[in-house]
């Protein structure tokens, strides 16, 4: 590559080679590098594959607790689980999420985890989605999509 660019330079006109080589190395590489940038999805692929996302929200910090403490039992019973939780920002998102399959397992209220079986607001925008209880201390649910193995 440097000979390519050694030869491009060699053409300029010139008086596009008075500027300084580092300066035009740099805006001839800008292209170059925007088009080479990698998005980091098939990394969270594979870390969503590897890991048993345990998905709460920033908004209910009651809920994110019982998260922790049910990631601990898990990480205690169940090592090979790798449990993580993941603070989706709000019940929206997590809704989508679990939707999309990029999560699969939920702590929701039973007021939340009703409202998003039926479709109800705020989750009308993803329909009434197919959950599974997987534990319930009576005021919080772990929940997880139908189709989990």
């Amino acid at each position: 590559m440097a000979h390519l660019l050694s030869r491009l330079l060699n053409r300029l006109p010139t008086h596009v080679g008075r500027l300084p080589r580092v300066s035009l190395f740099v805006t001839l590489l800008l292209p170059c590098t925007v088009l080479n940038a990698h998005t980091p999805y098939a990394q969270w692929d594979a870390y969503r594959v590897r890991h048993l996302q345990v998905v709460t929200t920033r908004s209910d910090l009651t809920g994110d607790a019982v998260a922790d403490q049910w990631v601990a039992v898990l990480a205690e019973h169940l090592p090979e689980s790798k449990a993580v939780v993941s603070r989706a920002r709000n019940f929206v998102r997590m809704a989508s999420l679990l939707k999309t399959d990029q999560a699969k397992v939920a702590v929701l209220s039973h007021a939340d985890a009703k409202a998003m079986h039926e479709g109800a607001a705020p989750f009308e925008d993803y329909g009434p989605m197919q959950l599974q209880v997987l534990v319930d201390d009576g005021v919080y649910l772990l929940v997880t999509r139908a189709d989990l193995p």
